[in-house]
């Protein structure tokens, strides 16, 4: 795997053995674990330990955004305070953006003043903290920076608007940029200002490019400050946030959230996303979890919740042969599609019922009961937990 221990990673959808990762002072690799070979693709010359960030050419965060095109997988994106982008592996970089930042004077001196100036990249102020490509329109890109400047370009970089909110206040940290998977005009932001002890969560939605946004974190408590926000690519307006206290979720596009909490650790989620029918969070110290079959939570609307019963359908399943049976001695796999969420003979359940975690070696995989008072689950598990009943607000 490319990246060390703060990296993002890319993984070619072509080949997921190829992989790019980014670290800190702007090291940038790609790797090939087939032949277990790295490559250096730095966009600079990265060893500036010591150098105070107004004098470094290209201010690289700690955890700078890594990303392969969803529309092209040769065109490969790495931000500093510009966006940078390849569209050869990292052999070459072009710059497609100006400096997207406020990059105050102030901001950029060197850490520790004059005494020990303990410069080594995770100090560097004044960069891009969140980037995107919108999935509906192919050169839409999203910038974020940490001290507060969110702009848009809508022709892969030739021109950049800037479309921060008007009520952001400078210095406050973009974490997250998704552009909605169903709508071009419609992105959702995540935003901190912890680091200047406000702990309220931020969580914005503009549907016209960014040219007006409003503020939707209503119901997530101070202190549950905002990581990431993503949007369902099958039920427009269903959405999940990331913060430090844990994961919510909004069924009407964001006016108001309720926790989404169940079993998970109270931890600081950084991350999730939406795989095909579950949710995939990754913590803060505390494992990867997962939330198994979200087709419950995809159905309810204001005509299900009025109703006094109703019927819910459940995901397509997949079933597996047990054994070594089907051809070639690998499992028979055979794709069902139950036609009602009743438990019994030949209907799965429509979520998961019990705490299990995986680890998988190769081709196997075995998965077990985890008890009750297990609080951490080992490293390299994911831990899953049932969906719960939720109200429509």
């Amino acid at each position: 795997m490319a990246g060390c221990e703060n990296a993002h990673i890319a993984v070619d959808p072509r080949d997921p053995n190829i992989t790019y990762g980014g670290c800190y002072t702007g090291m940038l690799m790609r790797h090939d674990n087939r032949t277990q070979q790295t490559r250096d693709i730095a966009v600079w010359l990265n060893n500036y330990d010591g150098i105070p960030a107004s004098d470094v050419p290209n201010r690289f965060q700690w955890t700078f955004p890594v990303l392969l095109s969803p529309h092209d997988p040769t065109i490969l994106y790495a931000t500093s305070q510009h966006v940078w982008r390849s569209t050869n592996e990292g052999r070459s970089w072009d710059r497609i953006s100006p400096d997207l930042t406020y990059a105050d004077p102030a901001t950029l001196g060197p850490t520790g003043g004059p005494v020990h100036k303990d410069m080594t990249g995770t100090e560097w102020y004044a960069t891009i903290y969140a980037f995107a490509e919108s999935p509906r329109a192919k050169g839409e890109l999203w910038t974020g920076s940490d001290d507060g400047r969110v702009h848009l370009s809508r022709d892969g970089g030739a021109t950049w608007s800037d479309v921060t909110p008007k009520a952001m206040v400078k210095h406050t940290r973009i974490t997250g940029i998704e552009p909605s998977p169903h709508d071009p005009a419609v992105a959702y932001l995540s935003a901190t200002r912890y680091q200047l002890d406000d702990f309220r969560p931020y969580f914005y939605k503009t549907t016209d490019y960014g040219k007006s946004w409003t503020r939707i974190d209503n119901g997530i408590p101070m202190g549950a400050y905002a990581r990431s926000i993503r949007e369902d690519p099958i039920r427009r307006g269903l959405l999940f946030a990331a913060t430090e206290i844990g994961v919510w979720v909004s069924l009407d596009d964001g006016a108001n959230w309720q926790p989404l909490q169940l079993n998970l650790p109270r931890a600081s989620v950084r991350d999730l996303r939406v795989h095909e029918n579950d949710i995939v969070v990754a913590t803060h110290g505390r494992s990867f979890w997962a939330l198994d079959d979200i087709a419950v939570i995809r159905q309810l609307h204001d005509s299900v919740t009025a109703k006094p019963l109703h019927l819910f359908q459940p995901s397509t399943a997949w079933r597996f042969a047990g054994g070594h049976g089907g051809r070639g001695g690998m499992p028979a796999r055979i794709r069902t599609t139950a036609s009602s969420s009743t438990t019994g003979s030949g209907h799965p359940p429509p979520t998961s019922s019990r705490w299990s975690s995986s680890t998988r070696a190769g081709r196997s995989c075995v998965r077990s009961a985890v008890p009750p008072s297990v609080t951490a689950p080992p490293r390299r598990r994911s831990t899953r937990w049932p969906t719960p009943p939720l109200t429509r607000s």
